[in-house]
């Protein structure tokens, strides 16, 4: 199965689950995508930055 067939898969099943069509964000997509690819976290800034380059770089927010 090719990574966007199986991210189809997923929403096909989100929507069978939730009785809607569920829409994932451009985001969800490409850390699906890219997870598919065998990438972990930690290599997916980079990438995620290329293809979107006005977008800001993740920072964790601290605990209050």
């Amino acid at each position: 199965m090719e990574a966007e067939e199986a991210l189809e898969s997923i929403k096909q099943i989100f929507e069978e689950r939730k009785g809607k069509v569920v829409l994932l964000g451009k985001l969800e997509e490409k850390v699906f995508l890219l997870s598919w690819q065998g990438m972990n976290y930690s290599q997916m800034p980079s990438k995620i930055k290329k293809s979107n380059p006005t977008a800001k770089p993740y920072t964790e927010q601290q605990k209050c």
